[in-house]
């Protein structure tokens, strides 16, 4: 059974599996991540990651080795972009939860800008503005 976690790991909650209850699909992945706060976390795969998606080596159906191949390279992907953590936790021999953790998010650029607009503007002083003369005269 897949779970997702929040606000660490204080309340569990189910997650929507599609199909069954052993595969996680990419989409339900993405609803789920835009939807996470930071902290929370999912357990996106239960088993052994590199013989489960491993076309000789899985004993999975090739959709669902398929799917996961694409949910695992999802997971990914946030990684790579700063947006997640990939966390494995070891239960047994080639026994493994494979977790994605919510990293948190960046403010938006607009917010820094204007925080940072509207921090220095009770400093500016008509003498602040001024541009020195010698700065202007062009030679």
């Amino acid at each position: 059974m897949h779970v997702a976690t929040t606000g660490r790991g204080r309340r569990t909650v189910p997650t929507a599996l599609p199909r069954s209850s052993a595969l996680l699909d990419e989409a339900a992945l993405t609803a789920w991540f835009s939807a996470a706060a930071t902290g929370d976390r999912i357990e996106y795969w239960r088993g052994y990651l590199a013989i489960d998606a491993n076309p000789t080596g899985s004993k999975l159906e090739s959709e669902d080795r398929r799917t996961l191949g694409r949910v695992a390279a999802r997971a990914f992907r946030l990684a790579e972009q700063g947006k997640a953590h990939l966390v494995q936790r070891r239960h047994g021999d080639a026994d493994y939860s494979y977790l994605l953790v919510v990293r948190p998010r960046p403010r938006p650029v607009r917010a820094r800008f204007a925080s940072v607009v509207f921090s220095t503007a009770s400093e500016l002083t008509p003498a602040n503005l001024a541009i020195p003369h010698r700065i202007m005269e062009v030679t």
